[in-house]
């Protein structure tokens, strides 16, 4: 990730065009890239769409000629700086939402903020998706994803369930896409997330563990905060980390009140009555099981301070949520033939890897830091390099002295996974991006 002074004059991107059509009149097709001033692009792990923010500068009845009324669709392509020389550039479809408002800064001017979503968001939003599957979830998911929204899916192999029949009730396919999803775990029960990037048109259908293990897109020059160096230009050591927000953080008490620490669940099957009964410990199920994992043998300490007791008792030996679910009623049952449902599972183990995914989904989320770095490295044209990546932070240790060799934060420093992202393009001379990194991690 080498790049050059934050402060030199070659533009981080070229927004080559913005088309806006509409299929109300085939006449009405406008290249309004001069109008744009800048936009903002929103990615999210838990999200499987990407939406836009932009401001439209109009000096030309412009929205008022097309009468804009929400539906419409904009074509954008950006070239990236990194790969101008290749030709290869990136291009996104998106419908327009709403305006979120306008104002005039003159009696000749009016700036319109205009919300979108990616094109998908839209066809999603009218089909209605009832229909029976039997497979496994994530072949329900790619195959839901194909046929309503003809987009790929780029998904991990580790899947611990196994076949499934269900019918999707009445759901739009994003909506029945993530219900599924919801569902699986990997073979040592992480949780699986289903995303969508800027970059690239396919969808994401991937576990936490192999995202976890993916080398930092920074490992030679990590994101780095240093206050009197936060606006000079990089080194061949560090990019700099222009500012950042560690807030609300470490709210353990959320945890414990949701069932996340400890928990006692049942499985109920409506059709013979039964209850399948499991504590959940969240330190023995799964902290504990990460020390054996390949991917956490390295980790000295988790999101989570087992130490901590209430009475001489560990937090999470207390049951201080009781959840029950219904998890089967014979609907596929077949004569002495049973077929597992959407949320029925063969044993305890297997529930409880469900379990495990869904605790450490929020126990990533505990302990988050956003910080702002220069956005070019995340646009290159090929590949991903934003969200779903791991990125390498560092922070200085407060407590050092100024003749010593500046220790690192542990606290805030490390290898975080990129959970979300606000990259602003600023359409100026020149051109320049910006980009907030939601960054969480388990350890």
């Amino acid at each position: 990730m080498a790049e050059d002074n934050l402060r030199d004059t070659q533009d981080d991107f070229e927004l080559v065009e913005l088309i806006y059509s509409t299929d109300r009149e085939a006449s009405i097709v406008h290249n309004i890239v001069h109008f744009v001033t800048d936009f903002e692009i929103f990615e999210h792990i838990d999200k499987p769409f990407i939406s836009m923010q932009l401001a439209l500068v109009d000096t030309m009845n412009f929205v008022q000629s097309v009468d804009l009324q929400g539906g419409e669709s904009l074509k954008m392509t950006i070239q990236s700086r990194e790969t101008k020389g290749e030709g290869a550039s990136i291009t996104k479809n998106f419908i327009i939402d709403k305006i979120i408002k306008s104002q005039r800064s003159d009696d000749k001017t009016e700036v319109f903020y205009l919300h979108c979503f990616e094109d998908t968001v839209l066809k999603s939003s009218l089909i209605n998706v009832n229909r029976f599957y039997n497979d496994k979830p994530t072949n329900i998911v790619a195959s839901i994803i194909n046929e309503y929204l003809n987009k790929g899916t780029t998904k991990s192999l580790d899947e611990f369930q196994s076949n499934m029949q269900v019918v999707i009730p009445n759901m739009h396919p994003i909506d029945a896409a993530s219900w599924i999803k919801d569902r699986i775990t990997s073979i040592d029960g992480l949780p699986y997330y289903l995303y969508s990037t800027f970059s690239n048109d396919n969808l994401f259908l991937i576990d936490l563990g192999q995202l976890l293990t993916r080398d930092p897109i920074n490992k030679n020059a990590p994101f780095t905060y240093i206050k009197v160096l936060s606006q000079q230009q990089k080194t061949d050591n560090f990019v700099p980390i222009l500012s950042y927000k560690h807030e609300n953080v470490d709210d353990i008490l959320s945890l414990i009140r949701n069932g996340h620490v400890g928990s006692n669940y049942n499985f109920l099957n409506t059709l013979t009555g039964r209850n399948t009964s499991c504590a959940f410990d969240v330190k023995a199920d799964v902290f504990d099981q990460l020390k054996d994992n390949a991917i956490f043998k390295k980790q000295k300490r988790y999101n989570y301070g087992s130490g901590e007791k209430v009475d001489d008792k560990p937090l999470s030996e207390y049951q201080s949520k009781t959840i029950t679910r219904i998890t089967g009623n014979g609907a596929y049952r077949m004569a002495h033939v049973s077929v597992r449902t959407i949320d029925e599972e063969l044993d305890i183990s297997s529930y409880k890897k469900r379990i495990s995914g869904n605790a450490l989904k929020n126990f990533m989320t505990k302990a988050p830091i956003t910080v702002t770095v220069q956005g070019r490295p995340f646009f290159r044209g090929v590949g991903d390099y934003s969200i779903g990546n791991v990125v390498r932070l560092l922070f200085l240790d407060s407590q050092r002295k100024e003749d010593e060799h500046n220790g690192a934060d542990y606290k805030k420093s490390g290898d975080y996974l990129m959970y979300a992202a606000k990259h602003s393009f600023s359409v100026k001379n020149p051109n320049r991006i910006v980009s907030d990194v939601l960054c969480a991690r388990i350890s």
